[in-house]
Parts: C-alpha cells; structure tokens; sequence
C-alpha cells in the first residue's frame, strides 16, 4: 500500500485570530521563520503582534513597530525597550522622543543618567 501523503514538520508557533479588526487579526503570536527566507524570522501583523518581527498596534518583540511599542529595537508613538524611538514618548537604555527617559535620553523634555535635550528634568552626568 503506497501514500501521497508528505509529513512536514513545522517549527515554531504561530497564533493568529480568525477575527479581525481594522484589517489586522485582533491578535498574531508568531515565532516561526519566513516562508520565502526559512533564516529569518516571519513578521507578526495584528492589532497584538509577538513576535520576533511585530508590527501593530501594539507591538512587542526583539524588533517591534507600530503604535504602543515593546522590544530590543522598538520604533512607535509611544515606544518603551532597549532601544526605542518614539514620536511622543520613548522610555529605556537608549530613548529617542519628544519625552523621552532611559540611561541615554535624548528628545525634548527628558531625563536620565545622560540626558540631552529642551528641558531637562533630571540628569546624572
């Protein structure tokens, strides 16, 4: 007895809502790789994205774009992580904001250990 039937084995996790919100899945948890580049991270897109990559509304992940931004490298409105850019507020080790607060805080009103910027509320060095 012979069979077509091919065993694939995915590694990873991928989670993703059937609904739907504003064009995006009301949430998508992935952490498998891409489909055209198998050594790259695939991208979560939702109105919740984790992930490796995240884009949404709100975003976390090692690379995490979009609205409310959590990660290593996050770039958003109001962004909090390692790394962080964000147009309003950016809070970590290294923040890039308009408020901005983290070890090294550069933006208009900020604060931190090294902080450079309009208003300085407070500073160490």
């Amino acid at each position: 007895m012979t069979s077509n039937t091919t065993i694939t084995q995915q590694r990873g996790l991928r989670l993703t809502s059937h609904v739907s919100w504003l064009g995006l899945p009301l949430y998508d948890i992935c952490f498998t790789s891409s489909p055209e580049y198998p050594h790259k991270p695939d991208t979560a897109r939702g109105v919740i994205a984790i992930g490796v990559q995240a884009k949404g509304i709100v975003a976390a992940g090692v690379l995490a774009r979009g609205v409310f931004t959590f990660g290593v490298a996050s770039f958003g409105l109001v962004s909090v992580g390692v790394c962080s850019f964000g147009l309003l507020a950016a809070a970590g080790t290294l923040a890039v904001g308009a408020f901005a607060f983290g070890v090294q805080a550069i933006g208009l009103i900020v604060g931190g250990v090294s902080a450079v910027g309009w208003k300085i509320l407070f500073s160490v060095g």
